[in-house]
């Protein structure tokens, strides 16, 4: 993997499910905008896959809102909780591991029955080029290096709810190259338009993704050291 390729990738366009100016938003308030305007990004994740794989904007931007009314419920979720970073997944929490080097950022996210069933769902994130990034001197800072994971660098996504296995995201993402754990099971019965690309909780997790440049570059600085 070239960090210039990266770079080099080409530009997704904004697009807004409203264009027109609405008389009954309050155009201070972001969360207004946003929640008319919808804003999401217009391409084609199979033709961006194909030339280059995923990052975090093409995913967060692949994501269906409308589909099972995907938006509302995770917008309804508890806030996600980070855990930490680990290089394998063969356990529930990240905290149990010391690897010197891991690429895998863990958050636990609350079922959305979570009082009467008491279920939490690990999401996890992969940074793939991970090393190449801590370990490019053209970026100096970690903060800058923790930025250029989030907006370029190639991610892998899982839940370990049952709708990512049977609505079929696992499915699509490993179509995407974008899943940790591939999967060949396409959801045939549940979701025969593959709609989507994640389930709720991770929609949840990567729309707060970006607040965690912080934890992403202190964790970086811990694996690798002072930069020069």
């Amino acid at each position: 993997m070239q960090l210039a390729k990266l770079r080099q990738r080409p530009k997704a366009h904004w697009a807004h499910a409203h264009d027109q100016i609405c008389e009954d938003v309050d155009y201070s308030s972001p969360a207004q905008v946003t929640n008319f305007h919808q804003p999401f990004v217009r391409l084609n994740l199979q033709e961006v896959a194909q030339l280059n794989e995923l990052t975090y904007k093409d995913l967060a931007g692949g994501i269906d809102g409308a589909f099972l009314n995907q938006k509302v419920r995770a917008d309804s979720l508890d806030p996600v909780e980070y855990i930490g970073f680990t290089d394998s997944l063969t356990a529930r929490d990240a905290r149990r591991y010391t690897s010197p080097v891991r690429n895998i950022m863990v958050f636990h996210v609350k079922s959305s029955e979570f009082a009467e069933n008491g279920i939490i769902y690990p999401n996890s994130v992969m940074f793939e080029d991970w090393d190449d990034v801590a370990n490019d001197p053209a970026t100096q800072s970690y903060r800058d290096k923790a930025l250029f994971l989030i907006w370029a660098s190639n991610v892998r996504l899982n839940c370990t709810c049952e709708s990512f296995l049977w609505w079929g995201y696992q499915y699509i993402l490993t179509q995407l190259d974008a899943s940790i754990f591939p999967v060949n099971v396409s959801p045939r019965v549940r979701n025969p338009g593959v709609r989507g690309v994640v389930c709720k909780h991770l929609n949840r997790v990567l729309r707060h993704l970006p607040f965690y440049t912080g934890e992403i570059a202190t964790e970086m600085q811990k694996q690798f050291g002072v930069t020069t």
